[in-house]
């Protein structure tokens, strides 16, 4: 996998002075910083400057991260927001989960960077294959929070149309299944 260009911050932003205040003097030390900030496990707002400081989703610190690099001229850094399915084949015990609740796999959107036709992910614990990808679309920083949770809203309400499911699961359901999920992954850690 590629990686993205690191580069010097030498614009004197809001976010780059707050990055350079915490020792970040180019892109990969920024990522080393923001990587070591507290996680949240939703994008609750779309607040780059809160969350340079404090944290946040994986989504709004890769939105940190594409804002950044927009700041400092790199212009070919993308921030985007996927679509896929985990099928979870390497994990037993979610494997289980989702044979016990008959579900072929959970539909999931992510935010990710994506430069020169590749996807970045410094945050995400695991890293997702390519190939898995169902589609994605190009957004803002300023979109992360209300339109991607819309946007997974309607990506699992179409998913579970196309599976045949929708007569017996609701969005509400497959979310619940997927806290389940990430209680089984952070019990596993």
């Amino acid at each position: 996998m590629k990686r993205p260009p690191n580069f010097k911050l030498v614009v004197e932003s809001a976010i780059s002075q707050i990055l350079k205040s915490k020792n970040a003097t180019d892109f990969y030390s920024a990522i080393r910083y923001i990587k070591q900030l507290p996680d949240a496990k939703e994008c609750a707002s779309h607040d780059l400057l809160q969350t340079s400081q404090e944290g946040g989703s994986c989504c709004s610190k890769t939105a940190l991260l594409v804002a950044l690099a927009k700041e400092n001229f790199i212009t070919d850094m993308k921030l985007v927001l996927c679509t896929f399915t985990e099928s979870y084949e390497g994990n037993s015990l979610i494997k289980c989960l989702l044979e016990r609740y008959k579900l072929p796999a959970l539909p999931s959107t992510a935010c990710f960077l994506k430069y020169q036709d590749e996807f970045y992910s410094p945050f995400s614990a695991t890293q997702i294959k390519t190939s898995s990808i169902q589609s994605d679309i190009e957004i803002t920083p300023m979109q992360i929070g209300n339109f991607t949770r819309r946007y997974c809203h309607h990506f699992i309400k179409h998913w579970l149309v196309i599976e045949k499911l929708h007569h017996s699961w609701s969005v509400e359901k497959i979310r619940q299944i997927k806290r389940e999920c990430c209680q089984i992954l952070e019990n596993q850690i």
